[in-house]
């Protein structure tokens, strides 16, 4: 999956799977799916992901992914490209900067984890 972030137009591209679109449809006023010719959906565009920030991240919550992974990095990158200056809402930069901090230290808890795992295993 590769994701862009396009500040000319304040719009995010979930890229699924490289293919060609065989068609477009704005399933939501600010949410545009490219399919190919069976209809599997190849990507997802969401528009003016700045003004509409909730908008964007529940939609990101609401596609199934893959892996959780796959969402986490998603929100991430969503998080890290937001240009909070186009929105009316004076609390989201706050709020975007408190959710980059909670994905910082649950990343950091689950490389401990994960080394302490492989250290417990390793003894045995």
């Amino acid at each position: 999956m590769n994701m862009t972030y396009d500040d000319q137009v304040d719009a995010m591209y979930l890229q699924i799977k490289d293919a060609e679109i065989a068609r477009s449809e704005a399933i939501e006023t600010d949410i545009v799916c490219d399919y190919d010719a069976a209809n599997n959906v190849l990507g997802i565009e969401l528009l003016w992901v700045s003004c509409n920030f909730n908008n964007a991240f529940s939609t990101i919550q609401r596609i199934e992914f893959a892996d959780s992974n796959q969402k986490k990095a998603c929100l991430y990158y969503l998080l890290e490209h937001v240009d909070v200056s186009r929105s009316d809402d004076p609390t989201l930069s706050t709020r975007i900067d408190a959710a980059k901090k909670l994905f910082r230290n649950n990343n950091l808890v689950i490389e401990d984890t994960k080394d302490r795992l492989e250290g417990i295993f390793k003894k045995s």
